[in-house]
């Protein structure tokens, strides 16, 4: 079921699975793609929960306010789909620029996180120069320019659908690409992650060339008792080309935690 959830005056289209009295799982994408990264992992995913899914600004069926964006408009957007659907005690997935949002939320909002899955992402990720490099690059060349070097620290060789999701890339609107990318640079969450009290797993892959297994490892390191796992043979984006292991790491730390004491939310920190 797809729905709209207003923020401001930006609609973010919101698309949601399974039992609305369930636990909930809300997923965040990654930049450039939209709510069906996920939609390999659905199966894989913990039975019975209620999955929310949701466009980014800028992406999928979302709106495109104008830019650039920052870490607290994205955090908020997520924080106001949590709010039209009445999710509390949520666990939240984020890969990359999800990844992001995702403990984000975590730290501005802890009241409304229970547990926290931070996949091929990290609490910094790139400089400022490296962001400003391919904002210059996708302004003057277009999507195109960005696409198949992209496809290449994504993807291990070999990988069946790499090119349906190329065109996806190719598809995204050049703007909001560079909206969001201004958003990532100017997010920088390592030392707010240190005081960080919800459970956490960090997800990295073997095959990561954007965000290689020991820069997520870093920010598991920085998160109290976080924990880390490796999926071999993955890339950038599990969900895609490894929804099983994807889905079996998410399904198997909930369920660890299940039976964890709660502990107390800390100060929410100001974000950028």
């Amino acid at each position: 079921m797809m729905q709209t959830v207003d923020n401001n005056g930006v609609a973010i289209a919101v698309h949601s699975s399974g039992p609305k009295d369930a636990p909930a799982l809300l997923t965040a994408h990654a930049l450039g793609f939209d709510h069906r990264i996920f939609d390999a992992a659905l199966p894989h995913l913990p039975m019975g929960m209620r999955i929310v899914r949701y466009d980014a600004r800028g992406h999928g069926a979302s709106d495109t306010p104008p830019g650039p964006y920052t870490l607290r408009q994205m955090v908020s957007d997520a924080r106001a789909v949590c709010t039209a659907l009445d999710l509390t005690d949520v666990a939240v997935a984020g890969v990359s620029m999800g990844g992001l949002t995702a403990l984000g939320l975590a730290l501005r909002h802890p009241e409304l996180v229970r547990a926290l899955v931070l996949s091929n992402t990290a609490a910094r990720i790139g400089t400022g120069a490296h962001w400003d490099r391919r904002i210059a690059e996708v302004q003057s060349q277009g999507l195109d320019a960005i696409a198949q070097p992209s496809l290449d620290r994504w993807f291990a060789p070999g990988f069946a659908d790499r090119e349906l999701w190329g065109n996806r890339l190719r598809a995204a609107r050049p703007d909001a690409y560079v909206a969001s990318c201004a958003a990532i640079a100017g997010a920088d969450l390592r030392e707010e992650a240190r005081i960080l009290q919800v459970p956490t797993l960090c997800i990295a892959c073997s095959h990561d060339k954007s965000t290689p297994p020991d820069l997520v490892r870093e920010t598991a390191d920085t998160i109290p008792e976080a924990r880390f796992v490796l999926l071999r043979r993955a890339g950038h984006l599990p969900c895609i080309d490894h929804p099983e292991a994807f889905g079996a790491a998410i399904t198997g730390f909930l369920a660890e935690i299940e039976d964890a004491p709660p502990q107390p939310p800390p100060l929410p920190p100001r974000l950028k």
